[in-house]
C-alpha cells in the first residue's frame, strides 16, 4: 500500500485485503472484507447480485453495465457488499493516515517481518522467500519438523497463545505458521515474540 498499484504490477484482477491491512481486526478467522478489483474487460464475468444495481463504474467515471440475465455469475454472499459494516472502519484509517502514513505503514510491515525472519531463520525452515532470502510483510514458517516429537502446528500455535501472540496457522500449507508482525508493532514487541521461539 503506498509503494505500488496492483494496475502496475499487471494484475487483471485483485483481492484489497481489508483486514489487517486496513486495521480490520482478524480474530478467529475473520471478519474479512475484501473487495475486489478488476479491469474493465472483465467486468461482465464478475459476481453480481440480485438486489444490486448491476452496474460498475470504472476509475475514469463511465458506467459499464454488467449485467447478464444469462449468467450464472451470482454472489454467494447473502448481502451485496459482504461484512458491510467493516468498510467504514477501513475507510477511516485511510483517511486519518493519509497517503504518506500508508505508505510508512507499508514500509513498517516490510521491515518488521523482515527483521523477524533473520531473526529465526537458524532456527526454522523458512518457506517462499525471494532470491534475497527476504519475505514481503509476513512469511511462512514450516512446522513439519515437529511433526517427529508428535507435536503439531496447533500445538505451537496454542503455546504462543499463552504469550498474547495470536498467530495464523495452516495458510497456506497444513503445517505452516503465518508470520506477521504487521504495521505498527515497535521492536520491543518484536523481540518479545522472537524470544519467545
Amino acid at each position: 500500500v503506498g509503494l505500488c498499484r496492483p494496475a502496475d504490477i499487471g494484475s487483471d484482477v485483485s483481492h484489497i485485503n481489508l483486514h489487517k491491512t486496513f486495521s480490520i481486526p482478524h480474530g478467529g478467522g475473520g471478519p474479512g472484507c475484501g473487495p475486489v478489483c478488476a479491469k474493465s474487460h472483465l467486468a461482465p464475468f464478475l459476481p453480481q447480485h440480485y438486489l444490486y444495481d448491476h452496474t460498475c463504474v470504472s476509475r475514469s467515471g463511465h458506467k459499464m453495465n454488467t449485467e447478464n440475465k444469462s449468467s450464472d455469475h451470482f454472489a454467494i454472499c447473502s448481502a451485496p457488499f459482504g461484512s458491510a459494516s467493516l468498510l467504514p472502519i477501513s475507510w477511516a484509517y485511510m483517511r486519518l493516515l493519509g497517503p504518506k502514513g500508508l505508505k510508512r505503514a507499508s514500509q513498517t510491515a516490510l521491515l518488521n517481518a523482515n527483521y523477524m525472519l533473520k531473526r529465526l531463520r537458524d532456527y526454522y525452515k523458512i518457506r517462499y522467500v525471494n532470491s534475497a532470502g527476504m519475505c514481503a510483510h509476513e512469511f511462512i514458517i514450516d512446522c513439519s519438523q515437529f511433526s517427529k516429537q508428535n507435536i503439531d502446528v496447533i500445538d505451537i500455535a496454542k503455546r504462543l497463545m499463552d504469550y498474547d501472540f495470536i498467530p495464523t496457522i495452516s495458510v497456506p500449507s497444513r503445517s505452516g505458521k503465518l508470520a506477521e508482525k504487521s504495521y505498527e508493532k515497535i521492536k520491543m514487541e518484536i523481540q518479545g515474540g522472537i524470544a519467545n521461539r
